[in-house]
């Protein structure tokens, strides 16, 4: 079952339940979902249940339609935990499994038994016996017609019956070749396991069927994808219970299952399942790549037995090793776009060594430490005012040129972007990687930050020519990622850094780059200072000293 919970907007805390076909949505009281806002038009947009997946589409609203912050154009396949918004109306998509049912793993013994085929997955995936044909052929086949395996095995064989062996190849290869080219466009890991299911409904004639996939961590069988071919069943099943057994049999010794008849088959006794709904065949195999196992593809009927051969054995098989290349490529891809997105977030903050260095880490996340670093700020002189006359674009475009080039200097120095405030920068040095001489680097920018201040006012009309001011302060930080769990930012707290803070609207003049008296007992052998007095800072009870830098000393500086 799929929903819509609206978490934003005048229904929100509301639910809609999405049918199968095209559920609308907008303000016109004849939509399936009805908004009552401005924003959101009369025919907005729609959810479309279709093969399995469910699609949303804006139908030319005047505000447009956006997934997950993103506008979208054409469709766009929803995710469960989309969100989804419509001007003020935002809400998110939910996706339950089809059946309704739990699905869980019991134990059950397992048995030698005449109606299990137990088959070791090399000696299928190996043999050049596999082949196949157009998907309605399974579903129409003639099911008392031998396999090609009794075929294979028999010591007389007509030209007749060899010519049916080789038909039958050629068919179960088409189906393989059909998986292939299904399975070849990159998509998520759950939109590739719902068009698996959708083939494996198409070849096999199966009543239900369950993909589990091997959690992680736990390396536990989660389910992932539930189907039913028609509604018998739904709705008064509450637990399915497949043999956690025959599942384990098939992950740990790398073989594919098949009984004829599971009423009688041992490892199925006392199902509540198979009891209740009379399951009489079934297959198991393992979902393979090279020589690791992703989960188990798992069909069966309620209806008759001997409703699977060992051709479909194979053939499921063969589809499902298919399946786990298409799930390790979909998963390569995730985290292709997933470190994407982390690159192009933390290049925004971090010099490109920093980046790398990070992303190296198996975790994203920077644990909160107490250490020392080195606080720089700038901000622009009288830029409020400024900003109050001029027209927004400009105001605009003047920061992000201002803004692009002080960030370059920072990260000239190998230094780390904390955050822009208004017209303000924080940076760190030090911080999230130390070195020897972090203070010296952040002495350096500030004076490669005037030095690019300098020469963009060359280029500038008078009216748009500003300057700026800059102060640095050294001290003990907690710095890590901070926030709420929809947004995390690396930052640092302490009192080295408000210090640094008021020292620049409190003493910095306009052009001046002001240091306290950590960062001037560290640098002061390097650069030309000059002590500038002793200040009393909001929140300090003690009086600072404070200085400005003029340059830097003719002598070399430690190698950066």
């Amino acid at each position: 079952m799929a929903q819509l919970l609206v978490v934003e907007g005048v229904n929100k805390g509301k639910t809609f339940e999405l049918k199968d076909g095209v559920t609308t949505i907008g303000r016109d009281s004849t939509n399936s979902i009805v908004f009552l806002e401005l924003a959101v038009s009369r025919h907005h947009a729609q959810v479309v249940r279709k093969e399995g997946r469910w699609t949303l589409e804006d139908l030319g609203s005047k505000n447009g339609t956006r997934v997950n912050g993103a506008p979208i154009t054409g469709n766009v396949v929803l995710k469960p935990g989309d969100t989804i918004a419509l001007g003020k109306a935002t809400m998110r998509f939910e996706l339950e499994s089809e059946s309704g049912s739990e699905v869980v793993l019991t134990d059950r013994p397992l048995a030698d038994d005449p109606a299990t085929i137990v088959r070791p997955l090399r000696s299928i995936l190996d043999s050049d016996e596999i082949s196949s044909s157009s998907l309605s052929y399974l579903d129409a086949r003639d099911s008392s017609s031998p396999s090609w395996t009794q075929l294979r095995d028999q010591q007389d064989v007509s030209s007749e019956t060899y010519l049916q062996l080789a038909e039958r190849r050629t068919q179960y290869l088409g189906i393989l070749i059909q998986v292939a080219k299904e399975l070849i466009t990159p998509q998520s890991v759950d939109e590739l396991l719902e068009v698996v299911m959708n083939l494996v409904f198409k070849v096999f004639r199966c009543d239900r069927g369950f993909i589990f996939l091997l959690d992680g961590d736990s390396q536990e069988l989660r389910p992932k994808v539930v189907r039913y071919r028609s509604n018998r069943g739904r709705g008064r099943e509450q637990r399915v219970s497949i043999s956690n057994t025959i599942a384990q049999k098939a992950i740990q010794e790398k073989v594919s299952i098949l009984t004829s008849d599971a009423l009688v088959d041992p490892r199925f006794h006392g199902g509540e399942s198979i009891q209740l709904y009379g399951i009489r065949s079934a297959m198991c195999v393992p979902l393979w790549n090279k020589d690791s196992i992703l989960g188990i593809i798992h069909v069966d009927s309620l209806l008759s037995t001997g409703r699977f051969t060992t051709d479909d054995l194979d053939l499921l098989t063969a589809m499902a090793n298919q399946a786990a290349i298409g799930i390790e490529n979909a998963r390569l891809a995730e985290q292709l776009r997933e470190e994407v997105k982390r690159r192009a977030n933390l290049e925004r903050y971090h010099t490109p060594w920093v980046v790398e260095r990070i992303l190296a880490k198996q975790n994203a996340r920077m644990d909160v430490v107490e250490q020392e670093a080195t606080i720089l700020f700038s901000d622009i002189c009288g830029f409020t005012n400024f900003a109050e006359h001029a027209e927004p674009q400009v105001v605009a475009t003047l920061l992000n040129e201002y803004f692009t080039l002080m960030t370059d200097a920072v990260f000239e120095f190998e230094g780390t972007l904390d955050k822009f405030m208004g017209d303000a920068i924080m940076a760190l040095f030090g911080l999230p990687f130390t070195h020897d001489n972090d203070e010296e680097r952040a002495v350096l920018a500030a004076l490669k930050m005037n030095e690019a201040l300098k020469e963009y006012n060359e280029e500038k009309p008078p009216q748009y020519r500003f300057r700026h001011r800059i102060s640095i302060n050294t001290g003990r930080v907690v710095a890590g990622d901070v926030g709420s769990a929809r947004r995390m930012e690396y930052t640092a707290l302490g009192d080295a850094v408000n210090s640094a803070q008021r020292m620049l609207s409190i003493v910095a003049k306009p052009d001046q780059v002001v240091i306290g008296e950590r960062t001037f007992e560290k640098i002061t052998d390097r650069f030309i200072t000059r002590a500038l007095g002793v200040f009393e800072l909001r929140g300090k009870t003690n009086r600072v000293k404070v200085y400005e830098v003029l340059g830097a000393c003719d002598r070399p500086s430690v190698a950066l």
